[in-house]
């Protein structure tokens, strides 16, 4: 994904509206970001698909590790995680 620094948000504010173009640009630079939904097709390259930020916490996230499927990886910072919702 390509973009120009001024098109990165420096983050998603509570109750605004965003473009899955923004939002996908700010994932891609905020690595630590889990965005939830209930739209299951996220086309991030669309500025036509709107989305409100609905909740925002930070909180750990914990998976399995990338290398190993038995290896729970401890997080050692915490995630931001938003929850998005379409906007009509």
């Amino acid at each position: 994904m390509t973009f120009y620094e001024d098109e990165v948000p420096e983050s998603l504010e509570l109750n605004e509206v965003y473009t899955a173009n923004q939002i996908g640009i700010y994932l891609n630079t905020h690595k630590r970001t889990v965005i939830l939904t209930d739209f299951n097709h996220f086309a991030y390259d669309s500025n036509d698909l709107k989305f409100k930020i609905v909740n925002k916490i930070e909180r750990y996230v914990h998976r399995y590790s990338d290398n190993d499927s038995y290896a729970l990886s401890i997080p050692n910072k915490k995630s931001e995680v938003i929850e998005i919702k379409r906007i009509y």
